[in-house]
């Protein structure tokens, strides 16, 4: 029915008899489009947001799960997604060490082994401090290690060099070696890049872990409480070398080691039985090499220039006597000196 018919029927009721009522079907009317439009767009916005007040809606559902994960890492439970209670799998907490684990990415070391977490990565040694503890390398850097390491990142950019770095070009080493012999010819960079690049870091103070690196105070070289390298090749300042607390020759690979046998060399790493931490106690006993072979890098520069920083190597080479390679001695080399006595090993925490 058009308006004029409508307007033309009410006046007639109002004429004859004052009043009257009107029923129309609501399609009958002329509606304007535009106001049509407008009203079935609010009709559709009442609708979706009258469902999502009832049923939750996808946004809620997305925090409700996000809720349920969180709480399911804090429920004391032993959840299916998880490798421990509460711990690993979707968990954003790590298992610590001896806890269950499926895959080394569930535990805080990286390291699972026959279903548990050990405390450390495979071939480092747990070092104990206090009540807490830190890793360290069991022996030096070799030579087949570090060689995946600097063709690795020949082809792809995978390092980023603090600033005190920014001036090198290539890691390839300057001194070559059989594959289980430590790598040498290596300077202060290059033992920086291969520790961050294995999720390391190159031996410096004693911190509180985690994301936290910082290096060694330059002149504390010979105390174990604030100095990594120091500290494990000691465990905490005595014994003076990692076998005991007097120099013994045939121990470890230095320059007295082989009387009237030619010029000493290096030798495979962890081949010298004795050259071991196993006076500290038996946890330290798998510790090799802490003296003799190849003086090692340390995070513990003098300054943060640069090329020509000064930079402690520690635990004396094949060069030295026993008596020069004691745990507390250290020498100073440029943060870019690369020397064929020189190595390093890393430190982890």
């Amino acid at each position: 029915m058009s308006r004029a018919r409508v307007g033309l029927a009410f006046a007639v009721c109002l004429a004859l008899l004052g009043a009257c009522s009107l029923t129309l079907p609501f399609d009958d009317l002329e509606r304007d489009p535009p106001l049509d439009a407008a009203l079935e767009t609010a009709d559709a916005s009442t609708d979706a947001s009258e469902a999502g007040t009832d049923g939750g809606g996808d946004a809620e559902a997305a925090v409700d799960a996000g809720d349920a994960e969180t709480s399911t890492c804090a429920n004391k439970l032993l959840d299916p997604d998880e490798a421990d209670i509460d711990c690993g799998g979707t968990c954003p907490g790590k298992c610590g060490s001896g806890k269950k684990c499926k895959l080394p990415a569930d535990c805080l070391s990286t390291a699972c082994e026959s279903g548990k977490c050990l405390p450390c990565p495979a071939m480092m040694v747990r070092v104990p401090i206090g009540t807490a503890f830190y890793c360290v390398d069991a022996s030096e850097v070799t030579v087949a290690a570090y060689q995946d390491f600097a063709t690795k990142v020949a082809v792809k950019d995978v390092v980023t060099l603090p600033a005190t770095c920014k001036w090198k070009t290539s890691f390839v080493a300057s001194a070559a070696g059989a594959a289980d012999e430590p790598i040498r010819g290596v300077d202060w960079c290059d033992a920086w890049a291969y520790c961050e690049t294995a999720g390391k870091r190159l031996c410096g103070a004693i911190g509180p872990g985690g994301a936290s690196k910082p290096p060694s105070p330059f002149d504390k070289l010979d105390d174990p409480n604030v100095d990594q390298w120091r500290h494990a090749c000691a465990y905490g300042g005595s014994p003076v070398w990692p076998y005991g607390t007097a120099a013994q020759p045939t121990k470890c690979n230095t320059s007295d080691r082989l009387v009237d046998a030619g010029p000493a060399e290096v030798v495979p790493v962890r081949s010298l039985s004795g050259c071991n931490g196993g006076s500290s106690g038996a946890e330290l006993a798998t510790l090799y090499d802490m003296s003799g072979n190849v003086a090692e890098w340390t995070d513990s520069c003098q300054s943060a220039l640069g090329a020509t920083d000064t930079c402690r190597v520690r635990g004396g080479s094949f060069r030295e006597k026993a008596s020069s390679a004691a745990c507390g001695v250290a020498m100073s080399r440029s943060r870019s000196d690369r020397q064929d006595w020189v190595g390093f090993r890393c430190c982890r925490f």
